[in-house]
């Protein structure tokens, strides 16, 4: 019989400039002023660089290959961008495409979800990701780990199960120098929380308010291991907003779990998108 491990497809699910009814902090007085910004240039050239050098970048680097990642976006995506985005994951098996009409923001999620919900083992752990935030490289072994609990928490009556972890690092991009804080996070941020559930649940991970999903939901908290980088640039559509204290370590103590979870120096992320 196969090991617990075994009997779940884990997959995440990213929006990338997909406009949808809802789901924005930042209010337009209509559709076409939301696309004018969502397609902005400026905008799409910050969201590529971050997604490249962040986000997809420690995705393809995950120490465990057995997931599926969904990037999300409008079937109005300018073919420029739909065809770089095409190139990006093209070495990339996990990696999926899913174009939707604008729909409202929980519907969109739900069926983007349901389109990559294709495998047949019983349970799935839906993740969501932000197209500039990043994973630790060991997330979703990390996750895996946590399946026999999971199964076990979810009871007779199986459940859902939200997984969040707290600790991570912020990277504020600044002129001339980035900062890299460690923090931990008061409520699950919208960086890799997931939800364990038998396969073909027609809800999505985006069903749930990340800093209230511990209210909604029985849930397993993860705080050993930093598990996710949040970037803070001029596109955020959440201001920034960072809810969580500073830990008290400093960051010369930490140098080395950091770069070990991300694979990528204290200085490289100082200079990221300072070029």
């Amino acid at each position: 019989m196969p090991a617990p491990e075994n009997h779940v497809q884990i997959v995440g699910l990213i929006r990338f400039s997909y406009l949808c009814s809802g789901g924005f902090q930042t209010k337009y007085s209509d559709e076409t002023e939301h696309l004018a910004r969502l397609y902005d240039p400026a905008r799409m050239e910050e969201r590529f660089f971050f997604f490249e050098n962040l986000c997809l970048r420690l995705l393809k680097n995950q120490t465990d290959k057995d997931f599926k990642i969904g990037i999300l976006i409008g079937e109005s995506l300018p073919d420029i961008y739909r065809d770089r985005l095409e190139a990006l994951i093209g070495d990339m098996a996990q990696a999926e495409l899913v174009a939707l009409p604008v729909l409202p923001h929980r519907d969109a999620m739900r069926k983007a979800g349901a389109i990559l919900d294709t495998s047949d083992r019983p349970y799935r752990i839906q993740f969501r990701l932000d197209d500039d935030d990043a994973v630790a490289l060991n997330y979703v072994a990390r996750l895996r780990e946590m399946v026999p609990v999971l199964m076990q928490y979810s009871g007779i009556d199986q459940q859902q199960v939200a997984i969040a972890f707290f600790r991570g690092v912020t990277l504020t991009v600044k002129p001339g120098r980035n900062e890299v804080t460690p923090y931990f996070a008061s409520v699950p941020t919208s960086v890799g929380t997931a939800i364990f559930s038998r396969s073909g649940w027609n809800k999505s991970i985006y069903d749930f308010p990340h800093q209230r999903i511990l209210t909604r939901l029985k849930f397993i908290s993860d705080s050993d291991q930093y598990m996710f980088m949040r970037c803070i640039h001029n596109s955020n559509d959440s201001y920034g907003k960072r809810k969580g204290y500073l830990l008290p370590s400093t960051l010369a103590e930490q140098q080395d779990r950091i770069e070990r979870q991300f694979g990528m120096t204290l200085d490289s992320l100082y200079r990221l998108g300072q070029d």
